[in-house]
């Protein structure tokens, strides 16, 4: 009677494991191995490596020993410093005695190393013995069982780099360790049923040439029926589409090399598709139903033209197609996703308009369009950045703010047989919808007035762009929360704008100089100027002049000194709104009704009420019959950053923190003189006043306080102050009680911290 006998490699363990891969980690771990592993995965071939398999902590020798009992074949990936490591030659060992036990399979691979180097301990595997016989020389058997260890496997044959290319010899690995394992024709090409999700990331191509010339066959996902998230990165796969798994719910697979989608690919159960950095040219031919699409990313894709019909996609909500330069044509049919909420177009740098059908886009909530440099905006009768081309078609001009007759001509001529509104859109044309509009970046030479007709923006980005002025009718977008005007370098003054803004930047605007109104008493606004070094205005708040001879008239009641004298002294400025310093002749500043100007002295001059050499002054206000109090000129040498005046009596506190403040120069400290002008009895005679100069506990400062009556006027060849009708603007005379922002406590100046 005869018996059947079993390969013991086959049966007498359990496989949780198709290969184990032996390596050394230093030399090979991010590249030759890390390519081989993933080649293998997706070869179906499920491999151990000891940095992803092995718990930290656990007995790491016991598990490895697990995993090679574990595994139906042992790949030996030998470098030139395989053998440096002793943790590798251990782990030789016990495959090659589960060699010899059973006649495991085992396959030598040689990546960079000759095999009679390995076999002789030649090269750099004599150096290593040399070391490892000094540091075990009393354990010196073990070094002679790694010598036989060697050798042995080496007799074994196995595969040789050579000269070869690592990414043929990579599959030839592949396909020698799966005929061991007799996959190529049975189970390898099934896949795993039972998989849910795969991720195979490879380098771009240009930082890894190797890996990228790694082909895949779509067969290889045919039996991965379960298969709903997919994620490729930079793979190349041949074959037939038609069997891929028809169960993918998220497909990623950036960089995508084929033109177009094959029309045979099942995507019907997608709800993310993502393609970014694809090589496609257009999405697909035809129109393609995917109801179940939420999300289509094609951004980066360079080679795109044009976005295909969209009609088969009633539920995708973002469509992005940043940075598709040569996308010319976002096809009509967008009008018909009616739950799209997102669209980004940024930097398509080709595209000149939009579809027409945009308004019917019901649910469109943030709309993209920053860089696209060539978009075309009609405004009713005017054309708003157009590119006009010389009669020899060399290079492009911007027209702008073109009236429609002469455009009208100039296009036909140029483009026969096009009308205008077909190569232009017109803000008009967006859903009303719309809650966030980005235009930053699209070289626009005027933003157009229909821009006031979306009445739910609550978001508007206009940053970098040439336009001069903002449209007057801006206060109309009554929701608008958040504008945007970044390096906008020929933006000179800000109109009216809506009352419940919540963030306006606009930083290094270098030709900003005023701000028409700005709900600056909103405690919840939050305003970034940074870099607009020419802003001198922003109305009913700040002003900033210079002290010339027509205004010494003017400032001669706040004056202790003889003004004409040093009309022509140069004090550095520093501007807490811009964040500029900036040097220039004495500047009179009007800001929440309080005049200020900046003077180079080495202490306080002679001539006020009350002085004191501290940071806080007190006085009991006398009494003067027939004279009213109108105000305080307060005077600080030294540093400071703020100011309280305290009526004790009445309990009424001013805080100021001027935006403009004096640099002291090499020689002499800053003086501050200003004059507070105060509402009907805020301050009377008899009332305790204290002034102080709060955070500042390190820096000298001396205060001069001096009162200022109603229908005093000295001669103006005294020193002594009082107030008069000056205006710096319009509103000037408003006092510093207009500025109220809860009982008895007035908050003054544009960075003064709010309650």
């Amino acid at each position: 009677m005869s018996t059947e006998q079993q390969n013991p490699s086959l049966s007498s363990y359990r496989s949780t494991y198709d290969a184990f891969l032996s390596f050394r980690g230093a030399d090979t771990r991010k590249g030759f191995t890390d390519h081989l592993y993933s080649a293998l995965e997706l070869a179906g071939i499920h491999t151990f490596r000891d940095d992803d398999e092995i718990e930290r902590g656990a007995n790491i020798e016991q598990e490895l020993q697990t995993a090679i009992q574990e595994s139906r074949v042992s790949v030996i990936v030998f470098s030139k410093d395989y053998a440096s490591s002793s943790w590798c030659l251990n782990e030789l060992g016990i495959i090659m005695e589960r060699k010899r036990a059973d006649g495991h399979m085992v396959i030598p691979v040689f990546y960079d190393v000759e095999p009679s180097d390995v076999r002789k301990q030649t090269g750099s595997f004599a150096e290593s013995f040399t070391r490892h016989e000094k540091r075990f020389k009393d354990e010196i058997d073990k070094v002679e069982e790694w010598r036989r260890a060697l050798r042995d496997v080496v007799d074994l044959g196995g595969m040789v780099l050579g000269d070869r290319y690592e990414s043929q010899f990579i599959q030839d690995v592949v396909e020698v360790i799966g005929n061991k394992l007799d996959y190529l024709t049975n189970r390898r090409l099934r896949g795993t049923r039972t998989i849910k999700g795969l991720m195979l990331n490879f380098p771009p191509t240009e930082s890894s040439p190797v890996l990228n010339e790694v082909g895949f066959e779509t067969k290889a996902f045919t039996e991965m029926l379960d298969l709903e998230l997919l994620l490729l990165d930079n793979v190349k796969l041949s074959g037939s589409y038609e069997d891929f798994p028809k169960n993918l719910i998220w497909l990623s697979w950036r960089g995508f090399s084929l033109k177009s989608i094959p029309a045979n690919f099942c995507m019907e159960n997608l709800v993310v598709l993502d393609l970014r950095k694809s090589s496609l040219q257009h999405v697909w031919k035809g129109t393609k139903n995917l109801t179940r699409l939420k999300i289509l990313d094609l951004s980066h894709s360079h080679g795109l033209r044009t976005t295909s019909d969209l009609s088969g996609f009633p539920n995708l909500e973002k469509l992005i197609l940043k940075d598709c330069i040569n996308l010319v044509d976002v096809d009509e049919s967008i009008g018909n996703l009616g739950k799209l909420v997102f669209l980004n177009l940024q930097d398509c740098k080709s595209l000149m308009k939009l579809p027409k059908r945009m308004n019917t886009l019901r649910s469109l909530e943030e709309l993209i369009l920053s860089g696209c440099s060539k978009l075309v905006l009609h405004d009713n009768a005017t054309v708003i950045h157009i590119h006009a081309i010389s009669r020899d078609m060399s290079k492009p001009r911007l027209l702008s703010t073109l009236s429609w007759t002469p455009i009208r001509s100039w296009w036909m001529w140029a483009w026969p047989g096009k009308t205008l509104q077909s190569t232009s859109f017109s803000l008009a044309s967006l859903p009303r919808c719309l809650g966030s509009l980005n235009l930053s970046c699209c070289n626009l030479s005027e933003v157009p007035n229909d821009l006031c007709t979306l009445p739910s923006l609550k978001h508007l980005d206009l940053s970098d762009n040439p336009f001069v002025c903002l449209p007057q009718n801006m206060k109309n977008l009554i929701t608008l929360k958040t504008l945007l005007l970044d390096v906008c370098w020929n933006l000179e003054m800000l109109p009216e704008l809506p009352a419940r803004l919540e963030v306006l930047k606009a930083m290094n605007c270098k030709s900003l100089k005023r701000i028409t109104t700005v709900p600056y008493r909103t405690p919840r606004l939050r305003v970034a100027f940074y870099g607009c070094a020419q802003l001198v205005e922003v109305e009913s708040v700040l002003n900033i002049k210079t002290l010339r001879s027509g205004d010494i008239e003017m400032t001669r009641y706040m004056s202790l000194f003889n003004l004409k004298s040093i009309g022509s002294t140069d004090v550095e400025m520093y501007n807490y709104l811009t964040g500029v310093t900036r040097k220039a002749p004495v500047q009179v500043v009007y800001e929440c009704g309080i005049y200020s100007i900046f003077l180079h002295a080495s202490k306080i001059p002679d001539g006020f009420d009350f002085t004191t050499h501290g940071k806080m002054l007190s006085f009991i206000a006398p009494s003067h019959p027939n004279l009213k109090i109108q105000g305080l000129n307060v005077g600080v040498w030294g540093f400071f950053i703020s100011i309280e005046v305290s009526n004790q009596t009445k309990a009424r506190k001013w805080l100021f923190c001027p935006t403009i403040v004096g640099v002291p120069s090499e020689k002499e400290d800053v003086l501050w003189l200003s004059h507070f002008r105060f509402g009907n009895n805020e301050l009377e005679d008899g009332d305790h006043v204290s002034v102080s100069v709060p955070f500042n506990d390190e820096h000298e400062v001396e205060l001069g306080i001096q009162l200022v009556y109603e229908q005093e006027r000295p001669p103006s060849s005294q020193n002594n102050v009082v107030a008069g009708d000056v205006s710096l603007s319009a509103s000037a005379s408003a006092s510093a009680s207009e500025y109220q922002m809860e009982t008895g406590n007035y908050f003054l100046g544009i960075r003064c911290p709010r309650p």
